[in-house]
């Protein structure tokens, strides 16, 4: 009898036992996941005691994610899955079909969809890219969608391109407009400066790239100088001026020869213009921006020339002068 009673204990004992081994048969915990340019994938009987962070790469989850799932360039889809934390694609977008999101859904230059069976407990917000799609689904908090009007299937580089040309034609479109003033201000400075623009070149993109050395050496030497502080805030925008007239001088040589190319002799603010559309193309295909770099070394090269050794002749008034 007390034989039997053993084998009951022995069986009952193994049975439990062999219950949570069956469950974490099932089950997979892993910790937090970072994938750099390779696809993320939780399973359905997956769960991650962490965060899961995807970089120019995929993240779907099916599984479940105790942190936040963030996605960056990275199209992050929760299918069937469960985020405790915050889900945010990075120009990249973000599906949701019956998922459930513990806190805010988060799309910046991409967009975000959810079905019927999507449970929000936070916010959805979308700003620019492909807008908010989330009628059917249940959200929370607020629905926040600014300036989506980007075609859904465009890619997160697609908009980062496209935001890097916006920026620089209004960064030239702004050059352009105080260029222009710039020349009603002093017309003949830069009539003087982008005619002689192409003459000893080398000798004026030395001059620029020193300067260019040098300014960073005497902010170095003036920060840390009690006195030589204060003027640092002023050594910028004096710097930056000789930049912009450096260029504004290039743009219109540029211009200038492209016209005496064509048999044409067009107006300075024309060949402004045409140097800026130049400058433009260039900095566009990013390669291009070394090219304009360092014609922006010429021409803070030739500013200087011009300022301290190559001066705009003075053509004397009255008095004896006129007599002789």
């Amino acid at each position: 009898m007390k034989k039997q009673k053993k084998m009951w204990v022995v069986a009952i004992a193994i049975l439990l036992l062999s219950v949570p081994l069956a469950v974490n048969a099932s089950s997979v915990m892993r910790g937090q996941i970072v994938q750099f340019g390779s696809p993320v994938l939780v399973d359905p009987n997956e769960t991650i005691q962490g965060d899961v962070v995807s970089f120019f790469g995929t993240a779907t989850i099916q599984g479940r994610v105790e942190g936040d799932l963030v996605g960056f360039f990275s199209p992050v889809q929760v299918d069937g899955g469960e985020v405790l934390g915050d889900t945010v694609a990075i120009f990249a977008p973000l599906s949701l079909r019956n998922a459930a999101i513990g806190r805010d859904a988060i799309s910046i230059f991409g967009g975000i969809s959810a079905d019927g069976e999507t449970n929000i407990d936070g916010s959805a917000i979308s700003v620019m890219g492909s807008g908010l799609d989330v009628r059917q689904a249940m959200v929370q908090g607020d629905r926040i969608d600014v300036a989506g009007f980007l075609p859904g299937n465009i890619s997160g580089l697609s908009v980062l391109a496209i935001l890097i040309a916006l920026f620089l034609v209004a960064k030239q479109v702004l050059a352009f407009i105080v260029g222009v003033l710039a020349i009603v201000i002093f017309p003949e400075r830069f009539e003087h400066m982008s005619d002689r623009a192409f003459q000893d070149m080398g000798k004026k993109t030395l001059v620029g790239f020193l300067l260019n050395i040098g300014i960073f050496v005497l902010i170095v030497i003036l920060a840390v100088t009690v006195v030589g502080a204060p003027l640092i805030p002023l050594l910028f925008p004096a710097f930056m001026l000789l930049e912009f007239a450096g260029n504004t001088t290039m743009k219109i040589a540029f211009g200038r020869k492209i016209s005496r190319g064509l048999g044409h002799r067009w107006g300075t603010i024309l060949e402004l213009f045409i140097g800026t559309l130049v400058y433009l193309l260039l900095q566009i295909t990013l390669v291009g921006n070394l090219f304009t770099f360092i014609f922006k070394l010429i021409g803070i090269g030739q500013v200087v020339d011009s300022r301290f050794g190559d001066q705009i002749p003075e053509v004397p008034q009255g008095g004896f002068a006129d007599a002789t």
